[in-house]
């Protein structure tokens, strides 16, 4: 284990070289690899308060505005050594003051931090639940340790210990996303938690066991998203496999949780400081819900547990994390697609119907551009789906590169819908082809029977025409034939009466 005059030292080790060796190392090694988030540490006047920030700066993690009686840091400063220039200092009073112009920085956007100097948690927590000027949000605020324990072979988080005194289900539910979201942020991946009780059956005599199933079920319909939950659960079987074993639970949770969710603060914290002073284990702590993160931490915690908080913080806020990657990527894209439509598609159709109206013809240029922009937008619709839904899945962005993982969703969604057009393509083809072929035919065979039909009816015509013209002839020679007959006759009738 690390002293505290060693923790500076923690921070240096980067991406390169040997690995950190204990969880905190971890977690501050990851920290170091991110910009450093302004934050206000509030009324730190005792050496641990002022100690870890001045130390979680020097490694680059924060940059501290402190803010409480500027004397008096001075005096904590020179007592022990400590170097505070280049620091902004707000001077106020006293600590409720502190903590109220602490809350107001916040509301300038001068800090994306809280953390919580020597003052008494209740001073510090008054202002940020205050109705009129605190920091509430819609999600309920809650408090995670988060626990380094030597014995344990994962990292350990326990809420709520220190916030909710007794939470009813709709708080529990905040309560466990809070976690959930520190979780993935911080690059840890898909949390298994267990809902704790002191038994694992879910009995109408304990009412922790019913929120414990309740909690389950939401997580199975949507309600609580990105971890595995599972409960009630007993502590023994829930950090312990062979408890779990001999138990009979067989789960994805039991024997290995990540996230421990207890009934209420008293068991909480009594479980959190028993793990602190009984099994040796650094407790680090953050407060979620809020507009800002607030580094939470007992007066008693170490120069490494504060260092660790203001990691966990950092990570969490850190803009372009995996999660923030995706949401950026799948709103600029989203925009990109928006634009496209409104600024282009619909403004040139308008314009086309605008000449048809006025019964010009319409310039095909328009046209032609809205179709290569809707072609975009084709391309661009499954990645930017994908994009939006990635977030609710902490196994695509919890991870060292999620920029990858953001890039092959580009990319392979691009050519899965170029194969789509394609084959969508091909398709319409071949229908027209096979819709052509039989009419042609058809309209082809039509032609030739109309061909043959006129040249057969031509025919009749013809030889009813050369009847026709035979028969006038006949008429015609008949009616010569009686002509000359009469002729003859009135001569031959003279010649008779001349005779004796």
């Amino acid at each position: 284990m690390l002293k505290d005059s060693e923790i500076g030292n923690i921070a240096a080790i980067g991406p390169v070289g040997d690995p950190p060796a204990s969880k905190y190392e971890r977690l501050i090694a990851r920290a170091k690899q991110v910009p450093p988030a302004t934050t206000v540490v509030v009324h730190p006047c005792e050496e641990t308060a002022l100690r870890g920030p001045i130390q979680a700066a020097e490694a680059g993690i924060i940059k501290p505005i402190l803010v409480g009686p500027a004397a008096k840091i001075a005096a904590v400063a020179r007592e022990h050594r400590l170097v505070i220039e280049g620091f902004e200092i707000v001077d106020v009073p006293h600590s409720d003051a502190a903590a109220a112009k602490a809350v107001e920085l916040i509301h300038q956007s001068k800090g994306e931090l809280l953390m919580k100097g020597s003052l008494h948690t209740d001073e510090l927590m008054r202002e940020v639940t205050s109705g009129k000027t605190g920091l509430r949000t819609e999600r309920r605020i809650s408090h995670v340790f988060i626990l380094d324990v030597p014995t344990y072979a994962e990292t350990l988080f326990i809420t709520d210990a220190a916030i909710n005194i007794f939470p009813d289900l709709d708080a529990k539910r905040d309560i466990v996303q809070n976690a959930i979201d520190l979780f993935t942020q911080v690059g840890l991946g898909m949390p298994r938690v267990a809902i704790l009780s002191a038994v694992e059956t879910v009995t109408a005599k304990i009412p922790s066991t019913i929120d414990a199933a309740a909690l389950c079920k939401m997580a199975e319909r949507g309600q609580i998203t990105g971890g595995i939950l599972d409960g009630p659960l007993a502590f023994d079987n829930a950090i312990d496999p062979e408890a779990a074993k001999i138990k009979g639970i067989k789960s994805e949770v039991a024997g290995r949780a990540q996230i421990l969710v207890v009934p209420d603060l008293e068991a909480g914290n009594m479980l959190a400081k028993n793990l602190t002073f009984l099994a040796k284990a650094d407790a680090a702590g953050v407060v979620l819900g809020a507009r800002v993160p607030i580094i939470l931490t007992s007066r008693a915690d170490s120069v490494r547990s504060r260092m660790a908080s203001c990691a966990a913080a950092v990570l969490y806020t850190h803009v372009f994390s995996g999660r923030g990657a995706f949401l950026h990527v799948g709103a600029l894209t989203g925009t990109i697609m928006a634009a496209n439509v409104f600024m282009v598609i619909i403004p040139n159709q308008k314009k086309m119907i605008a000449q048809i109206l006025r019964g010009e013809e319409p310039d095909p240029r328009y046209g032609a551009i809205g179709k290569q922009r809707s072609l975009h937008n084709n391309y661009l619709t499954l990645p930017v789906l994908l994009m939006m839904v990635a977030p609710h899945y902490p196994f695509l962005f919890a991870r060292t590169h999620a920029w990858m993982v953001v890039a092959l969703i580009l990319i392979s969604g691009g050519l899965i819908r170029h194969y789509f057009n394609r084959a969508d393509a091909g398709a319409k083809k071949g229908a027209d082809q096979l819709a052509s072929g039989p009419t042609c035919k058809h309209q082809g065979q039509r032609q030739t029977d109309g061909r043959q039909a006129r040249a057969l009816g031509g025919e009749h015509e013809r030889q009813e025409q050369q009847e026709t013209h035979a028969g006038r002839a006949v008429e015609h020679a008949d009616r010569q034939q009686h002509r000359k007959s009469a002729a003859r006759a009135p001569a031959g009738a003279a010649l008779g009466r001349s005779l004796p």
